[in-house]
C-alpha cells in the first residue's frame, strides 16, 4: 500500500470520486483540509497523526484515510481512524455512485496476555450519494471522533478492551 499526503502532495481526487469540475475539486479540498485540521486537533490532545492521506493498493483500490495513534502509561496503543472510499473498494460493483465514510477506534486487545492484536471498541459507518455529501459526512464523523477522543481519557478507551 502507498500513501500520499493530501496537504503536501495534493493528489488528484478523481480516483476516489470520479470526474470532478474545478468548483467541486475546490470544495472537496476545502472540506478535506478541515478534516485534516480535526485530526490535528485530536493529535494535539492524545498522540500523533499521519494527517489525511490518499491510500492506494496494488490492486487499484483508492481511498482517503487518516488516523491518530495514542498510548497510555503502560504502552498500550489506541488508533482513532477516519476513512472514505467508493463502495466498490470493499464490495462488488453496483453501477451506482456511492461513498462510504467510516470512523473507528481500535485499542490493544488486553483479554489475553501478549495477544498483540487490536480490538475495535467504536465503529460508525455512513453511506453518501455525492462526493460533496461524502466529504461533508467525513468532516462530521471526524468531529464526532474528535469529541470522543477529547472528552474521554485514553484509559477509558483502553478499558473497553479489558471487558
Amino acid at each position: 500500500m502507498r500513501a500520499s499526503s493530501l496537504t503536501e502532495h495534493h493528489p488528484k481526487l478523481e480516483g476516489v470520486f470520479g470526474t470532478l469540475s474545478m468548483s467541486q475539486d475546490e470544495y472537496l479540498r476545502r472540506v478535506l483540509d478541515q478534516v485534516d485540521g480535526e485530526l490535528g486537533r485530536i493529535a494535539g490532545h492524545v498522540g500523533n497523526t499521519t494527517g489525511l492521506e490518499m491510500q492506494w493498493s496494488e490492486s487499484g483500490q483508492l481511498f482517503i484515510s487518516g488516523y491518530v495513534t495514542a498510548g497510555d502509561a503502560e504502552s498500550h496503543a489506541a488508533t482513532f481512524m477516519v476513512e472514505l472510499w467508493p463502495s466498490w473498494v470493499h464490495e462488488e460493483p453496483t453501477g451506482k455512485s456511492e461513498w462510504v465514510v467510516e470512523t473507528s477506534i481500535d485499542v490493544d486487545c488486553q483479554h489475553v496476555i501478549d495477544h498483540e492484536g487490536m480490538e475495535n471498541v467504536f465503529s460508525r459507518q455512513e453511506r453518501q450519494q455525492t462526493p460533496e455529501s461524502a466529504v461533508d459526512e467525513l468532516l462530521n464523523a471526524t468531529r464526532q471522533l474528535a469529541s470522543l477522543a477529547l472528552d474521554n481519557p485514553i484509559d477509558f478507551w483502553m478499558s473497553k478492551a479489558k471487558d
